[in-house]
């Protein structure tokens, strides 16, 4: 069996080599070690949301029903808000299976913990999840979706002559 002779690499390519690897580390590893990912969501390193004035606030509970259907009901009263039949509001969707994801890894899932929808003096809107205390900083996500989550206040929720359709 001929074989050829093993490549070697020049000291050049091995420091490269050793840079591409060092970084792919820092890169993987770095933000969570560094305290870039408490930034990125919002937590601990921005402005904390308990330091601002609060001007409303109401406990939910997502509910998904047989048909795919999503009940929102108020915790507090068991008042059903609204419930999000077929693909419509996609974003509130997205948001509850991220909150149930996080608290399925982070959290007992059967606390039944509801989650906070809180405005606060300055326009932020946050959805925080009480099981394991992550918080979602709605404005992020832009104008619609804060009217989306918005309406799901006790003063933006529409009167019954007013729901859209």
């Amino acid at each position: 069996m001929s074989g050829s002779k093993p490549y070697k690499l020049s000291l050049g390519s091995k420091i490269w080599l050793g840079l591409v690897v060092l970084g792919g580390i820092v890169l993987v590893f770095g933000p969570h070690f560094g305290g870039i990912r408490d930034t990125l969501s919002g937590k601990e390193e921005a402005v904390p949301s308990a330091q601002l004035p609060l001007v409303e606030s109401r406990d939910l509970r997502f509910v998904t029903g047989q048909d795919s259907s999503l009940s929102i009901i108020d915790a507090e009263s068991n008042e059903v808000i609204v419930v999000l039949r077929g693909n419509s509001d996609g974003f509130i969707r997205g948001m509850v299976r991220a909150l149930s994801h996080d608290r399925r890894m982070n959290a007992d899932e059967t606390s039944g913990a509801p989650y906070r929808l809180s405005l606060f003096a300055n326009g932020r809107l946050t959805l925080t999840d009480l099981a394991t205390n992550r918080e979602l900083v709605i404005n992020a996500f832009g104008p619609t979706n804060i009217a989306s989550m918005g309406r799901l206040l006790k003063s933006q929720q529409a009167k019954p002559a007013e729901q859209p359709q």
